[in-house]
């Protein structure tokens, strides 16, 4: 399936998911990284672009008390 959606692009054509999306009537968009290494997304409808912000490899999303540090925040 790949391969056959790989020709079609090459051949100017939606690729069968982009294809699929649109009879369903999502959006889709195009992941293009430029010369420097930044990633966009490209809208072919409107022709607009979207950076796309990525976070550092080296930092960790840590989690916190959460909640439950707040609800009890100031009570003995």
């Amino acid at each position: 399936m790949l391969t056959i959606s790989q020709l079609r692009r090459f051949e100017g054509k939606p690729s069968l998911a982009e294809e699929m999306a649109k009879e369903l009537g999502l959006k889709t968009y195009r992941l293009y990284q430029d010369s420097q290494g930044k990633k966009f997304l490209f809208d072919e409808e409107t022709g607009k672009t979207i950076r796309v912000k990525e976070r550092p490899k080296h930092l960790r999303i840590i989690r916190g008390r959460g909640e439950r540090g707040i609800k009890n925040f100031g009570k003995a």
